[in-house]
């Protein structure tokens, strides 16, 4: 069971937490989403679109690996996973930092249904 990135949620936000070898390629080690900011959740396949830029982020060649901050247009995109299948995606609106994080998890279905409890729990 890989542990190195999680989604712990509170009551009010979720928190991505990278530890290892992960947090360092990645250039961070936490990021803080409040759900007001989620607008979109879905376990799905993601490929950087040509032009995304490393800035700063880890793109290992040859290999599905991506770490850390992406520039695709005006947009910032965290990523981190080490392969294109299955991971969790994330469109933000309003984040300080990011329009949309994809990250490959542990149980990446079981925590989009949990986020999505959260989210409607936040409309209620």
């Amino acid at each position: 069971m890989d542990v190195s990135r999680t989604i712990q949620f509170g009551p009010s936000e979720c928190t991505l937490a990278l530890s290892g070898w992960r947090a360092v390629i990645a250039f961070e080690n936490r990021i803080t989403m409040p759900y007001r900011f989620i607008k979109h959740v879905q376990v799905d396949s993601f490929t950087p679109e040509p032009g995304t830029l490393r800035m700063p982020g880890t793109e290992i060649p040859f290999s599905s690996t991506y770490a850390g901050r992406f520039l695709y247009g005006n947009d910032w995109y965290f990523l981190s996973f080490e392969r294109t299948n299955h991971l969790l995606l994330l469109d933000l609106e309003g984040h300080a930092k990011y329009r949309k994080i994809v990250v490959q998890v542990e149980n990446p279905t079981e925590i989009a249904v949990t986020l999505q409890q959260h989210l409607l729990a936040q409309h209620e």
